[in-house]
């Protein structure tokens, strides 16, 4: 049934006519409560069933995003580059999203310190980063894990969304992350940093990249008076929206009480409007 839902989901959203500079609207044909905040700025509440719909918790997670990129490749993977094919998705999702959050300067890092270090990537997409590591250095101990297979690697593994295969060896070096932890619920994230530290070596190091609700943008208005984190539920907690499926937007403080669960150290490498990245560090 829920695969039903999904696939006239993306049915519809192939009938929208797409905005060469705004995409695709990810809030589609979902009824919500208009309010204004104390700024006079505009939130919009969603009911609870219109956050489980989609919920990633609640749906077969690697056929939803089977339909997205399917339909979407790009939105999923870099928007706004205009590749024509993969080779130039892949160097614009490098260049404007990977060098732009400052990631990859520590796979080059931990490159320099060591020859062949063991590196797991969660959600590679089409294989950019992996890409870049291929013409630049040894990709032998390059892992990842992923829900679709948008590329061919022997060590590409698809798992459900929250789950590091065995087959992924102890002791890794780092695990990279970008532009995916937003998508996920609350509970796959707690279950990914579990794994994560477990198979990081000590010393070893977590980098990524997701939504995050600080002090500086909770209350951060756009031009047109809506609120940057303006999707809301009826407690206040905030959302993020990617082809209507709802995924909460979790506070720095959230986060920073989750990782005093394990025995590391947080650093912010970057903050940027909605975006922040992380490195995480094993003691």
């Amino acid at each position: 049934m829920k695969e039903n839902l999904i696939e006239k989901l993306f049915n519809e959203y192939k009938t929208i006519k797409q905005d060469k500079k705004k995409g695709i609207p990810h809030l589609y044909k979902i009824k919500t409560k208009k309010i204004k905040d104390r700024n006079g700025n505009k939130l919009s509440v969603v009911s609870n069933y219109k956050i489980n719909k989609f919920n990633p918790d609640n749906i077969n997670i690697n056929f939803f995003w089977e339909q997205v990129t399917k339909n979407f490749l790009e939105q999923a993977i870099a928007p706004g580059g205009n590749a024509e094919n993969i080779k130039e998705l892949n160097e614009y999702s490098v260049d404007k999203i990977h060098k732009a959050f400052k990631t990859l300067r520590e796979i080059d890092r931990l490159f320099e310190k060591k020859e062949n270090p063991k590196i797991l990537e969660i959600g590679p997409g089409t294989g950019s980063v992996l890409q870049y590591i291929i013409e630049n250095y040894n990709p032998e101990n390059y892992y990842a894990v992923d829900v679709v297979k948008l590329f061919k690697w022997k060590n590409l593994f698809i798992e459900d969304g929250k789950t590091i295969p065995k087959q992924i060896p102890n002791n890794l070096d780092m695990v990279y992350s970008v532009n995916v932890f937003q998508h996920l619920s609350v509970t796959q994230r707690k279950e990914y940093y579990k794994q994560i530290v477990e198979k990081l070596k000590k010393g070893g190091v977590f980098i990524f990249q997701m939504f995050v609700v600080n002090k500086k943008n909770e209350f951060l208005a756009l031009r047109d008076k809506r609120r940057l984190f303006g999707i809301v539920d009826q407690k206040g907690r905030y959302y993020c929206s990617f082809f209507n499926q709802l995924t909460q937007v979790e506070t720095l403080e959230e986060i920073k009480k989750e990782f005093q669960k394990y025995d590391v150290k947080l650093n912010i490498i970057l903050e940027h409007l909605n975006a922040t990245v992380f490195k995480i560090t094993k003691l």
